[in-house]
């Protein structure tokens, strides 16, 4: 979508600054006229309404009085009471009041259709007009009330003899004694009394109409509708209706046969009847309706006026703004092309210095890992050293152990051949003793019964040199067979304690070796600490220059970020001046410089590469005397270099 130029914008803004005030304006007028004129049209149709029901309740009072005085009019009191006493209709003085009434209704002018006089049976007595006696009128309200002893109106009703309303009016006759002997009813026309009401007009198009307590019209400026409309009936009528038959006066405003409108109420007390004024609300509007056209004719004529003056106004606006945003424009251009060589340049800077310092970084852990292996190695070597002394003492102890147990070993084979010796002995004196115990039984057997005790301690003897000689004769088996093994065992003691011998002179050979390796360790371990602060030293001298050339590099960016900056504003405002489609709003100042801290090598490449032209423009452009860039520097190219953006020599460079 295309936005609005500044000409658009300044038209509109004029416009809006004439129209919004001329609509709030012209709008409050009509309000305040429509609710003045609104309360002036409920006034009058209240105050209307109010007078004729004033009229015809003063009406309906002097027609009450009047059926009091006939009712208490000396004959027809004589002749309700002498019927009420004798039952006999047929009496002469019937017929007088009949005359009477007929006289009576001749004099009041012809607004009564008929004057009855009924016993308290509702049977007819006597009229004024000679008609039938054969109807009664018990079963009407307005004789039960009237019989009960209170004058009152009845409902309007159709006259059958003419077909136009009447109202009946029944008030009871009292004897002297004030005893109740019958009722007058006078049948009131009611086209008399309510005429003035259906005649009256409230502006062209409102009139007034009379309902009774039932909501039956009962007086309509639409004959037809006389007595035959009921406003319970009428769709739209249902809040006025609810309202005029609780007895409440007041305004209220309907919608009737699709037409607003608005009534005035007010009640008739002493019939039940209440009057109805009503008035299109379209009429009582209509000079709103004439000031709002007037107000949009008046509006349409400013808006013209006041197009036509901001037209001239946003032109005379634009085009020096034009001029500027041009300026801006071209110079904005021309700081960004410099401000991505700047950036490129120092970002190659940060790249070197960051790969060189990952390299130093790379070799210091790997000259740690080794010094720490080395040193490791160094500590082993101790370690093995200190076990191989320890080993010397062990082996010199054995080999002194392995002495003195060749040494055992010779003087208990030298006792086993003493033992050996003894255990011969033995044998020799048991064999001597068998001999002897031989000789013994011998002579035993000689001397007979004399020596038989002899010859028995002689066999035992015997027995016992048997045992003597096989016992040593066991032991000096068990003795030869140890001497043979203790023999043995001298000789392979000779020969552990030769090969003993020979372990402890290897023992002292490997440890001298182990010694000279361990302090050959320790010198490695040393110098490889030295290297390691060596390059310790090296790597703090790369990062510092590494931090440099990043620090160059953000401050590079920077200057692109505001040049980029630069350029989304004169968009923006090329965008005003001219309108444009997808205008790139940018960040704020702020946002560009925490992003520049964050991102500035990424955002450089993207400029870069979002601008390949960028490094053929000028770094620098010269403005004239208008502020705009100079002419002959717009569509200059030239190759800036590297040394040109950042002017460091060798000497500079010596750190790295």
């Amino acid at each position: 979508m295309k936005k609005m130029t500044l000409n658009l914008k300044l038209l509109l803004g004029g416009i809006a600054l004439v129209l919004i005030p001329t609509l709030v304006i012209g709008l409050f007028s009509i309000h305040n006229a429509t609710n003045a004129l609104r309360e002036a049209s409920n006034r009058e149709l209240f105050a209307t309404a109010k007078g004729a029901a004033e009229t015809i309740e003063a009406a309906m009072r002097a027609e009450i009085a009047m059926v009091k005085e006939i009712a208490s009019g000396n004959t027809v009191v004589d002749v309700a009471t002498l019927v009420s006493q004798s039952g006999n209709r047929g009496l002469k003085e019937v017929e007088n009041i009949s005359r009477r009434l007929a006289n009576t209704m001749k004099q009041i002018g012809g607004q009564y259709e008929n004057i009855i006089l009924t016993d308290l049976n509702g049977t007819i007595v006597a009229d004024g007009v000679n008609g039938p006696k054969d109807i009664s009128l018990a079963d009407r309200e307005y004789f039960k009330t009237a019989k009960s002893g209170t004058v009152n109106v009845g409902p309007a009703v159709k006259s059958k003899k003419t077909g136009n309303p009447i109202v009946c009016l029944a008030s009871p006759v009292k004897s002297p004694s004030g005893e109740i002997v019958g009722v007058v009813t006078v049948l009131l026309k009611a086209d008399a009394l309510l005429e003035t009401i259906a005649g009256t007009k409230v502006g062209k198009t409102g009139y007034a109409f009379t309902v009774d307590k039932e909501g039956t019209a009962i007086a309509h400026p639409k004959k037809e509708l006389i007595l035959s409309a009921n406003l319970r009936k009428l769709k739209g009528m249902e809040s006025i209706t609810e309202r005029v038959l609780c007895g409440q006066q007041g305004v209220e405003s309907y919608r009737f046969d699709g037409v607003d409108k608005t009534a005035g109420f007010a009640p008739v007390p002493v019939a039940g009847w209440y009057v109805i004024t009503t008035l299109d609300n379209a009429e009582f509007l209509a000079p709103v309706h004439s000031m709002r056209n007037w107000i949009l004719t008046m509006g349409a004529v400013i808006l013209a006026l006041s197009a036509v003056t901001v037209i001239f106004f946003a032109r005379s606006v634009s085009k020096p703004i034009t001029t500027v945003v041009e300026g801006l424009g071209d110079g904005a251009e021309q700081v960004a092309s410099a401000s991505c060589q700047v950036s490129s340049a120092s970002q190659q800077l940060a790249e070197g210095a960051s790969e060189q310092a990952a390299a130093i970084e790379e070799t210091s852990s790997s000259l740690e890992e080794v010094s720490s292996m080395i040193k490791q190695n160094a500590e082993n070597a101790g370690e093995a050293n200190r076990l191989m002394e320890e080993a010397k003492r062990i082996v010199e102890r054995a080999s002194q152990s392995m002495g003195q147990l060749t040494s055992s070993m010779e003087e208990i084979s030298t006792a086993s051949q003493d033992t050996q010796k003894i255990i011969k002995t033995i044998d020799e004196i048991a064999f001597q003793t068998n001999l002897l115990a031989l000789n013994a039984a011998v002579e035993a057997a000689r001397a007979g019964e004399a020596g038989a005790g002899f010859a028995v301690v002689a066999d035992e003897v015997r027995n016992l040199a048997l045992r003597a000689a096989d016992a040593a004769k066991n032991t000096a088996g068990l003795i030869e067979a140890t001497v043979k093994k203790v023999k043995e065992g001298s000789e392979s003691l000779i020969t552990t304690n030769r090969e003993f011998v020979e372990i402890a002179t290897s023992v002292n050979r490997s440890g001298d070796l182990v010694g000279e390796i361990a302090a050959a360790s320790s010198e490695q371990a040393q110098g490889i600490q030295q290297i390691s602060h060596a390059v310790a030293e090296m790597e703090k001298v790369v990062q510092q220059n590494s931090a440099t050339a990043e620090e160059s590099a953000a401050a590079a960016e920077e200057m692109n970020a505001q040049a980029e900056q630069m350029k989304v504003y004169v968009a923006g405002l090329t965008a005003l001046v001219r309108g444009s489609k997808n205008v790139r709003t940018g960040p704020t100042k702020t946002s560009m410089r925490e992003e520049t801290t964050k991102k500035w090598s990424t955002k450089a490449l993207q400029t870069c590469e979002s601008n390949p032209r960028a490094l053929t423009k000028p770094a620098v452009a010269r403005s004239n005397d208008n502020g705009a860039p100079h002419p002959s520097l717009r569509g200059s190219v030239r190759q800036v270099s590297p040394e040109e953006m950042i002017p460091f020599d060798g000497e500079d460079l010596k750190d790295f």
